[in-house]
């Protein structure tokens, strides 16, 4: 090998741990598309910041000031407003009962899921699954 010949990607044989690059430095931006991916992924199961701040290695002060910056809203936010645009989507395109649909969405109280759609939309999931179709 010549100086200056790349090797080749390094490979390792386990993932590593959580926290292991505690410290080091990612930009807002690609933290934000790391945040965006998980919560996409999560969503439904997880909805407290803590989880998403554990996962990128961020104490939820530190990325909420940096989500309110990059978006002007905390991460809870985020998570809630992923979980209204999944909810309003099942209720447009499925004929799905709501309490299953609530259940899908992480809700274990099908009026919990109610009062939450409600207090983000203005009107009860049934009331907008009727408005969204005869639009």
């Amino acid at each position: 090998m010549t100086a200056g010949t790349p090797i080749g990607p390094v490979m390792y044989d386990t993932e590593p741990s959580p926290g292991a690059f505690k410290g080091l430095y990612v930009s807002p931006v690609m933290l934000m598309e790391q945040l965006d991916a998980l919560i996409n992924e999560h969503f439904r199961e997880e909805k407290s910041p803590d989880f998403y701040s554990s996962a990128l290695a961020h104490i939820t002060r530190t990325l909420n000031n940096i989500t309110h910056q990059e978006r002007g809203k905390t991460v809870f936010a985020m998570v809630q407003d992923r979980v209204l645009a999944e909810a309003q989507y099942l209720l447009r395109t499925t004929r799905m009962h709501i309490r299953i649909l609530a259940f899908i969405l992480g809700f274990e109280d099908p009026g919990y899921f109610s009062r939450f759609f409600k207090r983000m939309t203005g009107m009860t999931p049934k009331q907008y699954r009727i408005n969204s179709r005869t639009k």
